[in-house]
C-alpha cells in the first residue's frame, strides 16, 4: 500500500473505535458465558453444553485474531495498552472493601432495625470476606519474580525436599488450595537463598541484643530496658561492613552500619512505620560460615509494641530458635507460648536464663531444674535449658555454652539447613494431605450426613471474626474509662479514707503508702474488666478452632490449640504516691459529709494532678496492651481458621467447588503424597541410624 493510499489519521481513530467496541462487547459475551457457570449469583441461564461454550469461545478467539490481521493488512497500528492491570484490579479491590463497609449492621440500620441475632453472622462474614480482599491485595503486590509457579519452575529436583515441593505447588494449583500458599511461599525462600538462621527471642529486655553482642564479640545491636529492637535484624559473615535494606515497596538499597538504629529500632521507626521487609548485616565474622545468620528480633510480653508482630510472622522461617528468658522473672506464659509456637513450627528450640549474674550462686541449679521441669509439663517435651550471662564475670558460662550448643550447629550448617527444609517441607505436606483426605472422604459421603455439623462449624468460624472487632470495641470503652477515672478516684480515696477512721484506727494520719495501694487497687479492679475480656475471648476463639478441627477430622481429634497462651501479661497499676500525711479531718465528728469534702480537698490539693495524669498514663499503656494481645489473637486465630474455612467452603459448597476436580484425581494426589512423606521419612530415618 503506498503512502496516498493510506488512511488520514481520522479515518484510523475511527477503524480503531470501532473494533474497540467490537471486542468490548465480545468481552460481553465472555463475561454472559461465565457468569452462565458462575455458582455466585448467575446472571444467566445457559442451554449450551459445556463443548458448545468451548466452540463460541474459540469464534469469539478467531474474530479478535481476525480484528487484529485486518487493521495490520491496512496499516492501521493498534494503541499501546493505557493501564496497568495490576493497578486497576488493587484499585477495584479497595472499592469491594467500602462495599463490604455499606452494608455493616451499623449501616443497615437506616433501612430498619436490625435484629441482634443476625449483627454478628453479618459482621463476622464482612471480616472474612476482608480477610480474602487483602490476602488478594497483599499477592498482587509481590515482584512477577515472586510468583509462586515462576519460582517453582526454578526449583532443582536436588534440592533439600524440592522432589516433595514441586509436587505440594502442582497439588495446590489444581485444588485450589490458596490458604496454603503463604506458608509454600516462605519453604521457597528457604530453598532460593540456603540459610541457617538461629534467631533470638524473648521478652522485652531479657538481654537478646547484649547476648548477641557478646557472642559477636562487637557491639553491634543497641541495649535498653524498653522496647528497643522494631523488625528482625539478621546478621552474617561479610568481608565489608554494610546495611542492606528491602522495603514492602520492592526497593532495594545499601547503607553503613551505622544507619542500623535508623531502621531496626524503635525510637527512630516506630512500629516500623518506614516499612521495612528485611534488615541483613554483614560485618567480618570469622567464626560464621557464610550461610549462617545470627537474628535479632523484638521484644515479645506485655511491654511488647508492634515490634512483636515483626518477631511472630518471622518466626516459623529460623532454623534454631533461642529463647531468652529473664531469671530475676522466672518462667511466664510469654516464654511458653514462643517456645510452643517454634514448636508448631517444626523448629528445634534452646532455652537460655538469661542475666546469671543477678542470681545468688546456690539458686542456679534450682532455678535450671525448676524451669525444666515446668517447660516439659507444660509442653509434654524436654527442652534444653542453660544459664548465661553477659557479664564478664561468668563469660565462662557463654564460652561453654557456645562451644557445647552452638559451634556444633554451626560446623554442621548446611545439613542442618537441609534437614530443617525438609522438616518444614513434611510438616506442610501432612497440613495438604489432611486437606485433600477431608475432601475425599465427604464426596463419599451423603452431602446431608455431614452437612450440620460443618456449617455449623462454619458459622461459628464467622462469628469468632466478629468477636474480635466486638472485643475491641469493649476494650476501648473500658479503657477510655480508665483514663478518665482520675477525679472519681481523689473521690473514692476520700470516701475510702473516711470510712478507714470511722471504723476506729487510732491513727490520725494516712501516708503515702496506704494512698498508693488504694490508687492502685481502684485501677486494678477497672483492669481486670479489660483481662476478663481477653482472656474470654481467647477461650471462646480456641473453642471455636477446636470444634472446626473436630468437624473436619471425621472424628479423628485433632491435638488443641490453646491461644490463651498467647495473651500477655497485663500491665500492673504501678502509682506511687509522693511523700504524704493525710491528716484525719477534724469535721467527722460533725458530720462525715463534710469530713468527706474536707479530705477531697486535701487529697486533691496535694495529689489531685499527679493521679489523673497518673490514670490517664495507665489507660493508655492498657490500650496499648490489649490492641497488641488482640492484634496477636487475630493473627493466630486467623492462621489456622483460614485454612479451615477454606476447606468447609470446598466441603459444604457442594457444587462447582466440589466438582472442579474429579474424585478420582483427589484420591490419586492423596496416594501420592502419602508415599512422599513415606519416602521423606525413610530417607530421614536411614540419616539417622
Amino acid at each position: 500500500m503506498s503512502q496516498a493510499e493510506q488512511f488520514n489519521e481520522p479515518q484510523k481513530r475511527r477503524l480503531l473505535a470501532s473494533a474497540s467496541y467490537i471486542d468490548k462487547l465480545l468481552l460481553e459475551v465472555e463475561e454472559i458465558l461465565s457468569a452462565s457457570a458462575s455458582g455466585g449469583f448467575p446472571k444467566y441461564k445457559s442451554p449450551l453444553a459445556p463443548v458448545q461454550v468451548r466452540v463460541v469461545r474459540d469464534y469469539i478467539k478467531r474474530l479478535r485474531q481476525q480484528i487484529i490481521r485486518v487493521l495490520a493488512d491496512l496499516d492501521v497500528a493498534l494503541p499501546e495498552p493505557r493501564f496497568d492491570s495490576t493497578f486497576s484490579i488493587k484499585v477495584t479491590l479497595q472499592f469491594i472493601e467500602i462495599a463490604l463497609e455499606e452494608i455493616a449492621p451499623e449501616r443497615l440500620t437506616g433501612y430498619g432495625s436490625v435484629a441482634q441475632s443476625l449483627k454478628n453472622p453479618l459482621a463476622g462474614g464482612i471480616q472474612e470476606m476482608k480477610g480474602i480482599v487483602r490476602q488478594l491485595d497483599s499477592y498482587l503486590s509481590q515482584r512477577i519474580e515472586a510468583d509462586l509457579s515462576n519460582r517453582l519452575l526454578r526449583i532443582r529436583d536436588t534440592d533439600s525436599g524440592g522432589v516433595l515441593l514441586k509436587k505440594l505447588g502442582d497439588i495446590l494449583e489444581r485444588h485450589g488450595l490458596i490458604e496454603f500458599r503463604a506458608p509454600l511461599s516462605q519453604l521457597m525462600e528457604k530453598i532460593e537463598f540456603p540459610t541457617y538462621e538461629i534467631a533470638f527471642f524473648g521478652r522485652v529486655s531479657t538481654g537478646k541484643s547484649s547476648l548477641l553482642n557478646a557472642i559477636m564479640g562487637v557491639n553491634l545491636l543497641q541495649v535498653g530496658v524498653t522496647p528497643i529492637t522494631a523488625v528482625p535484624t539478621r546478621i552474617k559473615n561479610g568481608l565489608d561492613s554494610q546495611l542492606l535494606v528491602w522495603t514492602a515497596e520492592g526497593r532495594f538499597d545499601k547503607y553503613g552500619i551505622e544507619r542500623l538504629p535508623e531502621f531496626a529500632t524503635e525510637a527512630q521507626n516506630p512500629g516500623n512505620e518506614k516499612r521495612i521487609a528485611r534488615l541483613l548485616v554483614e560485618i567480618p565474622l570469622p567464626m560464621l560460615p557464610e550461610e549462617v545468620l545470627l537474628v535479632d528480633t523484638p521484644g515479645l510480653g506485655s511491654l511488647a509494641l508492634e515490634g512483636a508482630v515483626e518477631t511472630l510472622a518471622y518466626l516459623p522461617r529460623c532454623d534454631l530458635g533461642v529463647v531468652l528468658v529473664d531469671a530475676t522473672s522466672n518462667l511466664q506464659a510469654d516464654d511458653v507460648a514462643t517456645v510452643d509456637a517454634l514448636r508448631a513450627a517444626s523448629v528445634p528450640a534452646l532455652v537460655v536464663l538469661s542475666k546469671a549474674d543477678l542470681i545468688p550462686e546456690q539458686d542456679r541449679r534450682r532455678l535450671l531444674d525448676y524451669t525444666r521441669v515446668q517447660l516439659t509439663r507444660q509442653l509434654g517435651i524436654e527442652i534444653d535449658v542453660a544459664l548465661l550471662s553477659s557479664h564478664p564475670e561468668l563469660s565462662v558460662l557463654l564460652r561453654k555454652w557456645i562451644a557445647n550448643r552452638i559451634a556444633p550447629r554451626v560446623t554442621d550448617a548446611g545439613r542442618l539447613a537441609q534437614e530443617s527444609n525438609r522438616r518444614k517441607i513434611r510438616s506442610l505436606a501432612r497440613q495438604v494431605l489432611h486437606a485433600l483426605e477431608m475432601s475425599a472422604k465427604t464426596k463419599s459421603i451423603r452431602s446431608d450426613v455431614l452437612s450440620d455439623e460443618l456449617k455449623r462449624a462454619e458459622a461459628q468460624l464467622r462469628h469468632a471474626a466478629s468477636l474480635i472487632e466486638s472485643t475491641r470495641e469493649q476494650c476501648c470503652e473500658v479503657t477510655n474509662r480508665i483514663r478518665g477515672a482520675g477525679e472519681s478516684a481523689v473521690n473514692r480515696l476520700a470516701g475510702t479514707a473516711i470510712a478507714f477512721w470511722q471504723e476506729g484506727p487510732s491513727s490520725a494520719y494516712l501516708d503515702h503508702s496506704w494512698v498508693s495501694g488504694n490508687v492502685n487497687q481502684y485501677a486494678q479492679v477497672e483492669a481486670e474488666h479489660l483481662a476478663n475480656l481477653i482472656q474470654n475471648t481467647a477461650q471462646e476463639l480456641t473453642a471455636v478452632l477446636d470444634n472446626a478441627a473436630s468437624a473436619l477430622s471425621t472424628g479423628e481429634r485433632e491435638e488443641r490449640f490453646t491461644l490463651q497462651n498467647f495473651v500477655k501479661d497485663m500491665p500492673p497499676a504501678e502509682f506511687a504516691s509522693a511523700p504524704l500525711l493525710l491528716p484525719k479531718s477534724r469535721l467527722l465528728s460533725l458530720s462525715a459529709g463534710l469530713a468527706r469534702r474536707s479530705t477531697r480537698h486535701e487529697v486533691e490539693k496535694a495529689l489531685g494532678a499527679s493521679i489523673v495524669e497518673f490514670f490517664t498514663s495507665y489507660g493508655l499503656t492498657l490500650e496499648i496492651w490489649f490492641r497488641g494481645t488482640l492484634d496477636t489473637l487475630a493473627r493466630e486465630f486467623e492462621a489456622h481458621a483460614d485454612v479451615y474455612r477454606a476447606q468447609l467452603q470446598r466441603l459444604t459448597a457442594g457444587t462447582a467447588l466440589q466438582e472442579a476436580v474429579p474424585a478420582e484425581r483427589t484420591l490419586e494426589d492423596v496416594s501420592l503424597l502419602r508415599g512422599e512423606l513415606e519416602l521423606e521419612e525413610a530417607i530421614e530415618s536411614s540419616a539417622t541410624t
